[in-house]
């Protein structure tokens, strides 16, 4: 039975290349029985979010990479298979556009061996043709990116029903042999299905500055770019003994998922409370007379711990522990710190004791909040309110949503 999993495939995220949203991609090869997809844009993985959540959606493994163009050698696929290797994929990508100009990225072989560390890679095999790179320069690449890559490195044979595919895919053979790197089956698929080749040709006319009448050829001369059936590609690649098997392998070696990911905030904000101006704080001041009252009469109040701790003596430490005690018990030092704050900022709002109703919901919150390890975000939020205060620009927090 042909297994078979794409490896090079690119969503309409890869602007005026590819003709196909990634829930399409999704779709289609699930339906074609793909072990896998790869989603690998141009210099980006902006494709990936959507194709997350299509390949959750049709059960289908999700493989993420991008492809690259150094200036100094021939293109590639670079694919993460953990977390670790997504992080050198996307630090790679933040040096190539921040040397460019917007929409643009700047890569040389030296970024790519400089973030190469767990990440697989796939040679792409561009065909030798008069005005294209020469058989030697093909070869030098191929071993420079093995040099990089080593055991964790492929060359990927695409072939789109041409003329001479059998000549090219003879001249693949021989070279994975030569260099000693497995030749394995790839797509370099830019649409789901052939009837989107028209848009495809649209696409490319648009990025060369042309019209399709005149783009003669710029366009593909087939509508060949598409996922094809198990059964095509077992007799496309027949003269490549094993190189759709080597495709599934290269898949079975990436368990990355976007869902690993969560955003982490700066763990330092818990040291900026030590050093607080009080004047972003709510005041007596700043606060509507009116709201005050009313927020009095709608709940019984409820002595202020801050205010106990005066009229007891206690010292600050007594008070502290109290705070600690009306909200979610945490070793977190940014939970602590959001409790510490939430409750001064209440204890300035309600000036005269936190009514009932208003503490109840407070401590729901910070729970809430301890719970989905939030706290974070709301103390970046706090920074900016503070920073924005100090220096008298008007802002606003956040809403309800």
């Amino acid at each position: 039975m042909t297994r078979y999993a794409e490896l090079h495939c690119k969503s309409n995220f890869s602007f005026l290349e590819g003709a196909s949203h990634a829930d399409e991609l999704c779709q289609q090869a699930k339906r074609l029985g793909y072990e896998a997809l790869a989603i690998v844009d141009r210099h980006s993985v902006s494709g990936t979010v959507r194709a997350h959540t299509a390949a959750l959606e049709y059960g289908l493994k999700l493989i993420v990479g991008v492809e690259l163009h150094p200036l100094d050698a021939g293109p590639l696929v670079l694919w993460a298979p953990d977390r670790q290797a997504y992080a050198q994929l996307t630090r790679l990508l933040t040096v190539g556009c921040r040397r460019a100009v917007k929409g643009s990225c700047e890569l040389y072989v030296d970024d790519i061996a400089n973030h190469a560390a767990g990440v697989l890679a796939g040679t792409l095999l561009q065909a030798w043709k008069e005005d294209g790179p020469s058989a030697s320069e093909v070869r030098r690449d191929c071993e420079r990116y093995a040099e990089i890559f080593g055991d964790r490195c492929y060359l990927l044979a695409s072939l789109h029903c041409g003329p001479d595919d059998a000549r090219q895919l003879a001249q693949w053979n021989v070279l994975a042999k030569a260099i000693g790197v497995p030749l394995a089956a790839a797509g370099d698929v830019q649409y789901h299905v052939p009837r989107r080749k028209s848009l495809h040709d649209a696409l490319a006319a648009i990025r060369c500055g042309t019209t399709i009448d005149d783009a003669g050829d710029l366009l593909d001369p087939n509508a060949q770019r598409h996922l094809k059936s198990l059964e095509q590609l077992a007799r496309l690649f027949e003269a490549a003994p094993g190189s759709l098997e080597r495709a599934c392998e290269a898949a079975e070696r990436c368990h990355f998922s976007l869902a690993e990911l969560r955003y982490e905030y700066p763990s330092e904000l818990a040291l900026l409370e030590q050093e607080h101006d009080d004047r972003w704080l709510p005041t007596p001041a700043c606060v509507s007379p009116a709201l005050v009252k009313r927020k009095s009469e709608e709940a019984k109040p409820i002595a202020s711990p801050v205010a106990e701790s005066v009229s007891d003596g206690a010292d600050a430490s007594v008070a502290q522990t109290r705070h600690a005690a009306r909200a979610p018990e945490s070793t977190r030092p940014l939970m602590q710190c959001l409790v510490r704050l939430t409750w001064r900022g209440a204890e300035a709002r309600y000036p005269h004791g936190v009514p009932e109703a208003v503490r109840l919901q407070v401590e729901h919150e910070l729970e809430l909040i301890g719970q989905l390890q939030y706290e974070a975000y709301f103390l970046t939020v706090w920074d900016l309110v503070r920073f924005a205060r100090q220096r008298d620009i008007l802002c606003q927090g956040r809403g309800s949503a």
